[in-house]
C-alpha cells in the first residue's frame, strides 16, 4: 500500500519490479524482500539520473500477514 499519493509512472515501475522479483523462477523473494529490492532498484536508477526522488519509491509498505 502507499502512504501518500504517488504518480502513476513511478507506481507502475515499482510494481513491475516488485512482481517480477516475486515471480522470478531463479530467485523468488517474498513480498517484503521483493518490495525492498524494487525500491532499491528505483533508488539506484533515479540516483544515476541525479535525482533520488524518494516521493516515488518510499511511500510503499507491505501489509498483511506475510
Amino acid at each position: 500500500m502507499s502512504l501518500w499519493k504517488v504518480e502513476d509512472q513511478a507506481t507502475r515501475e515499482l510494481m513491475t519490479g516488485l512482481y517480477s522479483t516475486m515471480l522470478d523462477p531463479q530467485n523468488p523473494l517474498g513480498p517484503v524482500d521483493a518490495l525492498r529490492a524494487a525500491q532499491l532498484m528505483l533508488l539506484e536508477r533515479y540516483r544515476a539520473e541525479g535525482d533520488t526522488r524518494p516521493q516515488s519509491w518510499a511511500p510503499f509498505i507491505a501489509t498483511g500477514g506475510w
